[in-house]
């Protein structure tokens, strides 16, 4: 199961190797992208949202207690991500492409 590389979050990515790093990240990916793709409802956006969750998961990954959920942590700071994306860009929301517009008389 690739969720089991998930215990790497709590040790210092810097100092793994290329390949544990990218296994991590792969983990990461595999548990958190589907949440995000859900709420995003676009590929680029849920990509964009992962890479910048990845990283607050990296930073804070080592002060997690022991005993922690790893799955579900990585899951709540991925979607806590994409609220947070959500609210920041809540202006452009309604705007409309004018070519999407059509006119008729």
């Amino acid at each position: 199961m690739p969720e089991d590389d998930l215990y790497l979050l709590r040790t210092d990515i810097y100092a793994l190797d290329y390949e544990k790093q990218r296994r991590l990240f792969q983990s990461f990916r595999t548990c958190v992208y589907r949440d995000l793709y859900f709420l995003l409802g676009e590929h680029a956006l849920a990509e964009d949202v992962l890479q910048e969750s990845f990283m607050k998961a990296i930073k804070n990954g080592p002060k997690l207690r022991h005993d922690s959920n790893l799955t579900a942590w990585s899951r709540q700071v991925g979607r806590n991500t994409a609220y947070d994306f959500m609210r920041k860009n809540k202006k452009y929301r309604q705007m409309v492409d004018i070519e999407d517009v059509t006119y008729y008389n």
